[in-house]
């Protein structure tokens, strides 16, 4: 509830005598996103503190102009496509600078979400989660002071530029010209240093984090019903990811039944998006400190992901989220509850999906003999690593053949994380990697505040995803890096010395606000 003078101060605004379209707007937008009375953040005197946005009349008179220009020319060449994403874009750029927190909210719910959709929608030769990030990056970061680079920081753009660095080098000397497609690859740390430093600058207070936190878990809920949409069948949503996605699992001769993919391309990249969100729902329920959603609306969304998730028949994602479920229980002592709620769990999907299941084991089965009993994706997998990708990666150790396919490879696909490393940076770039994750995981232990259960869910990830990227290339695909990287920028937010003296102003004014309660005295009845 808020106070009467803000109450009044915001009727004010909103009166028909001071009626202005655009403080309207801006309003909406300050009370979508500043945070409850109870969790304000607080400076050193207690007052709550905005974002410094670049939200002044120069910027805006500017940026008008620019708009009415743009427009007019837009207009003069007769094509309403570009007027209308000109504006959409330009008014994008207006909103963010006014109120950065839109454009971290809007990129850590769609950018995960809408990661695999195809190249060209709606910008030619972009995503667009690129166009987000780099758009809303670009515009945020320069609205505020930025906070000074950690030691991750620096492994992160050494990581970013051996990539792009070994890449365009490999490419010279093979002499193939440089693709869209191998674009994407060679930029695409590039995306996620952006989007960690965009999340890291903007969540340093505690109100904030949750916020972020909500709209992530949030942000899950459409996919995860548009999943269950397509594995019922409902008429119109398993055409969305052809259309939208490109070439998907569903459209391979070898897939002999429906996997549900949602907007994503594979049943993979969907299984480790709601894989790592699911984690953190759960992570949230089984600790004791304050939530960002009510209980009941998170138990609705780890079970929603959960069924959604079962929908993809993604065999490595639901092992990834069974074991991180139950690792996480250990950790908070709760694991006898956790195994009887698993059994009952467990009794109900196997009556739900057990049609589904046995249709993939039956998948997995078929010629095991020959195989010396091994399922025929963990198979498929060693002779297309033995005989398309290794021998080329022995040529290449030191910066890795680059972003093409090596000669002799049929299937563009390294099914490895691991795999694809070698091969796109060799040794330094796979030594890179495991330093970044021993990095975050050092890190993820140390944390024992408010965001406690994000921390344990990143070491969990961290330490189911060693065996899961023998199978796909989870870190470096859509859907689930996008959230690691948010992750990230949340747990290395509390890194600064400007940070820390956020949260030190913020318990202190916690203090003040129970000691005032306290002296206020009581009328009596």
């Amino acid at each position: 509830m808020l106070p009467a003078a803000d109450v009044f101060q915001r009727s004010q605004i909103l009166s028909w005598r001071h009626l202005d379209s655009k403080r309207i707007f801006f309003t909406i937008m300050k009370v979508l996103t500043e945070p409850k009375v109870g969790e304000l953040s607080t400076g050193s005197e207690g007052q709550y503190l905005p974002h410094n946005g670049l939200g002044n009349k120069f910027s805006m008179t500017l940026l008008v102009a620019i708009l009415c220009i743009v427009m007019g020319i837009a207009v003069g060449m007769g094509n309403g496509v570009i007027f209308i994403g000109l504006f959409i874009a330009i008014l994008g750029v207006l909103v963010v600078m006014e109120r950065p927190m839109v454009g971290i909210l809007a990129l850590v719910t769609f950018v995960p979400a809408l990661a695999s959709l195809d190249r060209g929608l709606p910008v030619p030769g972009l995503r667009f989660s690129e166009v987000l990030i780099i758009g809303i990056a670009v515009t945020t970061l320069v609205t505020i002071k930025q906070a000074p680079w950690a030691k991750f920081d620096w492994v992160v753009l050494a990581y970013v530029s051996c990539t792009l660095g070994f890449g365009i080098l490999d490419l010279s000397e093979i002499g193939v010209s440089l693709s869209l497609e191998a674009l994407g690859k060679l930029i695409g740390p590039l995306e996620f240093l952006l989007l960690y430093r965009t999340v890291l600058v903007y969540s340093k207070r505690a109100t904030d984090r949750r916020m972020i936190i909500r709209w992530m878990l949030i942000g899950s809920v459409p996919v995860s019903i548009l999943a269950v949409f397509q594995f019922v069948n409902v008429p119109g949503t398993r055409a969305l990811a052809v259309t939208y996605a490109g070439v998907t699992d569903n459209s391979q001769a070898y897939h002999t039944f429906y996997r549900a993919t949602a907007l994503f391309a594979q049943g993979h990249l969907l299984g480790g998006y709601l894989m790592i969100v699911a984690l953190l729902g759960v992570a949230l329920l089984l600790d004791s400190r304050t939530l960002p959603l009510s209980r009941r609306t998170l138990v609705g969304i780890v079970i929603l992901d959960g069924v959604a998730l079962l929908s993809t028949a993604t065999v490595t994602p639901i092992l990834g989220f069974i074991g991180g479920v139950f690792l996480l229980a250990y950790w908070y002592g709760r694991l006898s509850r956790v195994l009887v709620a698993a059994m009952v769990i467990g009794v109900i999907a196997a009556i739900v999906f057990g049609s589904t299941f046995s249709a993939r084991y039956s998948q997995e089965d078929h010629n095991a003999e020959a195989n010396g009993g091994a399922p025929v994706s963990l198979t498929f997998r060693w002779q297309l690593w033995t005989k398309q990708y290794l021998p080329t990666i022995d040529q290449h150790l030191v910066t890795g053949y680059g972003p093409e396919l090596p000669p002799g490879a049929v299937w563009k696909y390294t099914e490895s994380v691991y795999i694809s490393l070698l091969l796109r940076g060799g040794i330094p770039l796979l030594f890179l990697f495991a330093w970044l994750m021993w990095i975050m995981a050092r890190r993820s232990l140390a944390i024992d505040d408010d965001r406690r259960p994000l921390a344990r869910t990143m070491f969990v990830v961290i330490l189911v995803l060693i065996p899961m990227h023998t199978q796909a290339n989870y870190f470096i695909d859509a859907g689930l890096p996008q959230v690691w990287w948010a992750f990230a920028g949340l747990l290395f937010a509390g890194a600064t010395a400007g940070a820390r003296n956020d949260l030190v102003c913020e318990s202190r004014n916690d203090v003040r606000q129970i000691e005032a309660r306290k002296e206020v005295p009581t009328t009596p009845l």
